[in-house]
């Protein structure tokens, strides 16, 4: 004997089925959606001064890895989940999260005509070459810097166009650091003062490739007072 269910039963006896099957459908975009907002993305975490560690304990609390310190700009690098970025960014210990994404240089290479501040428009302007040409140049004249030393780069290599002073840096306590520069700053003055690379003609003016100082053949004498990564006050 065979029973047949009116249409109104069988209906009635698909209905939790087909109700879980809709509560699944819509469900289902919510999940995705979640695991979307939170996929983790790499970014660039900068701390806000005196935060401590404490950047680093959000960023793990939050479901993120710390990655490489960045000491330069006070940071790190991160991965985050997605949807814990705004909350991050919003706390006092974090100065800014920043996408990590790769950067381009905008050209191989420097140019001196380029560029308005360089030496080569700054003796121009301030009319150095013709000073050149008439013979004043620097030659017999030493100039004193008390900054943070001077290492003999190329321009300030020249046998005789330094003369060490006394080094009164904590680096002078390390033979292989003696009388060199290791913050740069004296070493940038000294060449603006009296920088002379190799094969620059001065009474044609500097070229692209040559660099020249104000005083270029004057002699230097550093004296380092800086040290550790400070410039002399």
């Amino acid at each position: 004997m065979t029973m047949r269910l009116a249409p109104s039963r069988r209906f009635a006896s698909l209905a939790p089925f087909l109700t879980a099957l809709l509560v699944l459908a819509l469900l289902l975009p919510m999940a995705q959606l979640g695991r979307a907002a939170g996929e983790l993305i790499s970014v660039i975490v900068r701390e806000a001064p005196g935060a401590g560690d404490l950047p680093e304990q959000l960023v793990e609390a939050n479901g993120g890895t710390v990655g490489r310190r960045l000491e330069i700009i006070n940071g790190f690098a991160a991965e985050l989940p997605r949807d814990a970025v705004e909350w991050l960014t919003a706390n006092p210990a974090i100065e800014s999260i920043t996408p990590n994404a790769p950067l381009q240089l905008q050209g191989r290479g420097y140019a001196a005509a380029g560029d308005v501040g360089s030496m080569l428009h700054t003796t121009s302007i301030v009319g150095a070459n013709w000073f050149w040409a008439q013979g004043f140049t620097g030659a017999g004249v030493d100039v004193a810097i008390i900054d943070s030393g001077v290492s003999p780069v190329a321009g300030l290599d020249e046998p005789g166009k330094l003369i060490q002073g006394p080094d009164l840096s904590f680096e002078s306590q390390a033979p292989n650091l003696r009388h060199l520069d290791t913050f740069g700053h004296g070493t940038f003055m000294a060449g603006l003062i009296a920088g002379y690379d190799d094969g620059a003609k001065l009474n044609l003016g500097q070229t692209q490739k040559a660099y020249v100082g104000m005083a270029p053949r004057a002699r230097a004498g550093p004296q380092a007072e800086g040290g550790q990564g400070r410039a002399a006050p």
